[in-house]
């Protein structure tokens, strides 16, 4: 098996495992609290531990993504405490998967690498950018469409607003991860020398652009007044 094989299983094989742990915790308000705050002592931990022996540059881009997680956690806690909680913390969650493996086989199929801001990541291709934020948008709208068929009363018009922003949220996101781990030397977050999620660059790397589409769809709700 390849390597690219390998790595699109392990891809699957923990999105099949953490999608049921999300839904079923953001059942039970109090699971969720728990499980934001477990995923931020992870990301704290991995940031800690890339900060050792880096330059000043890398420990402020360690910094600012331990803002950023922070603020797009707290954004998630915010959102599943309003009138239509689950569908606003899951809207941004099938945007950003949808984004994601967009970009992963467009990149692949079609991108030229060090084509998409090549300073912060020299692997991007702008192809895989496009397909992902392309894909994304999709995604949001069909989700879109069937929030809409289980909520009547839900808010149309600031979630399509957000599931058209979040795929560019999310992709920045991706971005200043790729530039914290580039500062820092690394190729995994780890946890005690080891990553938690092999073939994934961490917990970190699984979150950067999903804590970003958190922040996007609370600001465009929080605008609108529609919380």
């Amino acid at each position: 098996m390849s390597n690219q094989n390998r790595d699109l299983g392990s891809r699957v094989g923990v999105a099949v495992l953490l999608v049921p742990l999300v839904v079923g915790c953001l059942l039970v308000p109090s699971l969720w609290t728990i499980l934001l705050f477990t995923g931020w002592l992870v990301v704290a931990v991995e940031l800690f531990g890339a900060m050792r022996g880096v330059s000043p540059d890398a420990s402020r881009a360690c910094w600012m993504q331990l803002v950023i997680v922070t603020l797009g956690l707290f954004a998630a806690f915010l959102l599943r405490q309003s009138s239509w909680g689950i569908a606003l913390v899951l809207l941004p969650m099938a945007s950003v998967i949808a984004t994601d493996t967009s970009a992963y086989f467009g990149g692949r199929r079609f991108g030229i690498p060090g084509t998409f801001f090549p300073r912060l990541s020299p692997n991007k291709s702008l192809a895989g950018a496009i397909f992902g934020i392309g894909g994304g948008i999709l995604a949001g709208g069909l989700a879109i469409c069937v929030i809409v068929r289980l909520e009547s009363n839900f808010p149309v018009v600031p979630g399509l607003v957000a599931a058209s922003l979040i795929p560019m949220f999310a992709v920045m996101g991706d971005l200043l991860e790729s530039r914290v781990k580039r500062l820092c030397g690394i190729k995994d977050f780890t946890v005690l020398g080891k990553p938690l999620l092999r073939a994934h660059g961490g917990v970190n790397d699984r979150v950067d652009a999903l804590v970003t589409g958190w922040i996007c769809t609370y600001l465009v709700i929080l605008i609108s007044g529609s919380l």
